[in-house]
């Protein structure tokens, strides 16, 4: 792809764009082939769009295309985005300027160093939009069973790692890689928001909840996929002049739990050098077989384990030496 005439850099640079659009075809195609949620975004008016391998990517997965307005993602300028996903997870990624606020210009400005271009602050992805796709990102993975931990018992159920052996082991944890004994949340209240709002307002019902108290979760969705019993509060106003298709946006507020509460659940978690028992899932009933079993139930258990690492070492020992393997040791 390219002109044929192009020579120098700009031969470099097109060589380069292509091999990246081909890579990026190719890495479509394997999340395709294991169903895993991906997209592709660039501005709406890109050649991007139209070059050979995204004409490809698009006979082989239509996906869906979506556009919104940057100013609406927490961006200060009027620029246009296109989304392709293979999934319908950013269906309401949709979302075009309402109007109600003001753009700041594209125009160049002069300073001391020369022309500054607006285009190198619209780089980055607005705080908001990032947010918003992580969302959408988690929620995927939460489709796949992967949930994320809330207290350091849930983590170390779901994993092993160096810094939950430190713990065990008594030492204090080091890092933010470890979750809080206590998870830090309560409960959560769920608000519906129109998109567009200022983030004034979800400042503003912050303060109303308890200190710490933060946001943790939003979702953009279509007003037709809401559903009343999803959402404890609302602040929307008059709702009547809403269609199916138009875009909201559902945030979860964390809320810290109280010193009580906190206390109590702290007793029933335990020291954390316990963790390893805890995540075991038959230790209680371990544990009761050799308190109150019947003496004869446990000798046959443990003799039968005896047997079978008997003559598991008796293997080892005995056995040959294998090619890249370590010699026997008697």
């Amino acid at each position: 792809m390219g002109l044929p005439t192009l020579r120098g850099l700009d031969a470099a640079k097109v060589a380069s764009a292509n091999l990246l659009y081909f890579a990026t075809l190719e890495i479509v195609k394997i999340c395709l082939q294991y169903d895993i949620l991906c997209s592709i975004e660039n501005p709406e008016n890109s050649l991007f769009w139209d070059t050979d391998p995204m004409v490809e990517l698009f006979a082989l997965c239509p996906g869906y295309h979506n556009v919104f307005q940057s100013c609406m993602m927490g961006g200060e300028r009027d620029k246009r985005t296109k989304r392709w996903s293979n999934k319908a997870n950013f269906a309401a990624f949709n979302i075009l300027c309402n109007g109600a606020h003001q753009h700041k210009p594209w125009k160049p400005v002069q300073t001391d160093s020369g022309l500054d271009f607006p285009t190198a602050e619209e780089a980055a992805y607005p705080l908001l939009l990032c947010e918003r796709v992580a969302h959408v990102v988690k929620e995927a993975a939460e489709a796949f069973g992967i949930t994320p931990a809330e207290s350091l018992l849930e983590q170390s159920q779901q994993q092993t790692s160096a810094a939950l052996q430190h713990v065990t082991m008594g030492f204090l944890p080091r890092g933010h890689r470890l979750k809080p004994l206590v998870s830090e949340f309560s409960h959560y209240i769920t608000w519906l928001f129109a998109v567009g709002q200022s983030e004034n307002l979800v400042r503003q019902i912050l303060n109303t909840f308890p200190k710490q108290a933060r946001v943790v979760h939003r979702k953009l969705l279509k007003w037709g996929e809401v559903r009343v019993s999803d959402v404890d509060g609302q602040s929307l106003g008059n709702t009547n002049d809403y269609k199916d298709e138009d875009a909201v946006e559902k945030i979860s507020f964390g809320i810290p739990r109280e010193p009580d509460d906190f206390v109590k659940e702290a007793i029933k978690a335990g020291h954390p050098r316990f963790l390893d028992f805890k995540s075991i899932d038959n230790i209680d009933n371990l544990l009761k077989q050799n308190m109150v079993g019947e003496a004869s139930t446990i000798l046959a258990n443990r003799a039968a384990w005896l047997k079978k690492w008997t003559l598991r070492a008796a293997q080892l020992s005995g056995a040959e030496r294998c090619p890249g393997g370590r010699p026997s040791v008697s």
